[in-house]
């Protein structure tokens, strides 16, 4: 199915104005991203700022296993957490599961490539991306690990994601 404006309009962002969905339209074609399979969203969270194209993790970990180069991922949290004396300390976590004992902080990712000594490493914090919006209210850890790993997927190979996200 080809995207057009109206089509847009219709199933992913009513809001959005057209140039806006010019926009979403021209990235999702550039990058082969299909929005049917949810691997980008546009999302107007308020009526007088501009829409966001949002690049789910899915197109960045589909895109990144067919690079030559691409050699694995992991991910994770951060979390503040206390120990049976009562001392705080910093521990990254593989995934995103934690207590409500504990405090989370961020997330992680590293992205291994074969071309490279060291992997990409990414750590993000939470708080400059909890918006409280949608997803964020209920599945925090979660969304802060797949920003994380976005993230490094888009610093390992930034010329071929070049233009995925938004400010």
């Amino acid at each position: 199915v080809k995207l057009s404006l109206g089509l847009v309009h219709r199933y992913f962002c009513a809001d959005a104005s057209e140039p806006e969905v010019m926009h979403f339209l021209a990235v999702c074609k550039y990058h082969k991203i299909n929005p049917w399979l949810k691997e980008a969203y546009l999302i107007k969270y308020d009526k007088t700022k501009a829409a966001q194209i949002v690049v789910g993790k899915d197109f960045y970990n589909r895109r990144a296993q067919e690079f030559p180069t691409y050699n694995g991922h992991a991910a994770g949290i951060i979390l503040q957490v206390k120990d049976a004396a009562g001392k705080l300390s910093i521990e990254r976590r593989v995934g995103a599961f934690h207590t409500e004992g504990e405090t989370l902080l961020g997330g992680w990712a590293k992205v291994w490539r074969s071309d490279l000594a060291e992997p990409i490493e990414i750590e993000v914090s939470l708080k400059e991306y909890d918006k409280g919006q949608a997803l964020w209210t209920t599945m925090r850890a979660g969304m802060i690990r797949k920003v994380a790993l976005s993230q490094a997927w888009r610093e390992a190979y930034p010329k071929e994601f070049q233009g995925t996200t938004d400010e």
